[in-house]
């Protein structure tokens, strides 16, 4: 028997929001251990931590303090990766070690820490060499900044959710101005790249939905999707349109 895509998933978020907080009750060891050996997928969920790193000796360990941080450690994680995957590494070994460092280092969301820390800050490497766009890509980033900063501030629900809001419309924005002119150039990638951005879309309503039904963990949750989201997004699949957009004569 194979588990599908949906609980996979689930147990990823839960695996993740366990390693930010080390609560109790969050991780079933048997349902994991269940879904790694049934699942025909050589690498774990567990491997889709981001927020501990390990340095020197294996008897310390430091709290990734800012999730912002992760893109410039990506070295260390990597090096975490591969142990994770080691053959000789059993995965009830992973569980036990994973739970030692959490418990052991009182691990918690840094809600103490600076909270006008960007998540993501741009750098050229985002940039896809088409200046409208880069500029819309900007100014969607700070949207994702703004409701990180929020979150990191502990604000009220109902300030969550106006920027939750905000983030929405400009998205919409954002992706109608490039649909418009995929759709205007013929450009190859069209129904594709707008079957992504509804996707996209849908995924952020949901979040938005948990979080006024008074879902706590869903805005941390909502961070985490659009941190891998947006970059992969605009690294991979924007760049591929750009040749048909200067082509056209969009610059």
């Amino acid at each position: 028997m194979i588990f599908d895509e949906e609980t996979k998933k689930d147990l990823t978020e839960d695996i993740q929001l366990y390693l930010q907080t080390g609560r109790k009750g969050l991780i079933d060891k048997q349902r994991f251990l269940d879904v790694v050996a049934k699942s025909e997928e050589r690498t774990p969920v567990l491997l889709q931590m981001q927020d501990i790193i390990i340095r020197g000796k294996r008897n310390i360990a430091l709290f990734m303090k800012d999730l912002g941080a992760v893109k410039r450690l990506e070295d260390e994680r990597d090096a975490i990766k591969e142990t994770l995957m080691s053959k000789d590494f059993d995965y009830t070994t992973k569980i036990n070690t994973l739970e030692s460092f959490i418990h052991e280092n009182k691990l918690q969301i840094p809600m103490d820490l600076d909270a006008q820390t960007d998540l993501i800050t741009w750098s050229d490497k985002y940039s896809i060499q088409l200046n409208i766009i880069d500029q819309q890509h900007k100014k969607w980033i700070e949207f994702v900044n703004i409701l990180y900063k929020a979150y990191k501030a502990q604000a009220k629900k109902k300030e969550m959710a106006e920027n939750i809001s905000k983030f929405l419309d400009y998205t919409d924005y954002h992706f109608g101005f490039e649909e418009k002119y995929l759709e205007d150039f013929s450009c190859g990638n069209f129904e594709n790249h707008r079957s992504r951005h509804a996707e996209f879309v849908a995924n952020i309503k949901k979040y938005q939905l948990r979080h006024n039904n008074d879902d706590q963990d869903a805005v941390y949750k909502l961070i985490i999707y659009l941190n891998n989201w947006i970059l992969n997004h605009i690294q991979t699949e924007d760049k591929r349109y750009v040749e048909c957009f200067k082509l056209n004569g969009l610059s």
